[in-house]
């Protein structure tokens, strides 16, 4: 259901690329200003938050030419999580969903579903 949504809604899930930083500092200010996510964001450097550290793959969320959404995969996150993910499946590389971000004007419509 949530992929024939999102199709019926031209939403297009691609990786992330460089030059889709600037559009996705700006949905992350929208997404922060509401949310107040990251809650911790040194400097308000949102390019530093989508970029650092460096994801194993990052998506966006790609309707009528805007950026409506972002996900990556990280090889690392914060230590008591990463302590956990080591006592659970200690033989099993893992990834961590990390900046998962819808912006405000686009949710609840289904803009991201089908990922």
């Amino acid at each position: 259901m949530a992929g024939a949504l999102a199709e019926s809604l031209d939403v297009e899930h691609r990786e992330r690329r460089d030059d889709d930083l600037d559009e996705l500092v700006a949905v992350a200010a929208r997404v922060h200003a509401v949310d107040h996510y990251p809650i911790f964001l040194p400097h308000g450097d949102f390019a530093r938050f989508l970029t650092r550290p460096s994801p194993v793959a990052a998506w966006v969320a790609v309707r009528d030419e805007r950026i409506v959404g972002h996900v990556a995969l990280n090889a690392e996150t914060s230590g008591p999580v990463m302590r956990l993910a080591a006592e659970l499946v200690p033989e099993r590389r893992v990834a961590y969903v990390a900046r998962l971000l819808v912006d405000p004007d686009a949710r609840r419509q289904g803009a991201v579903g089908g990922c």
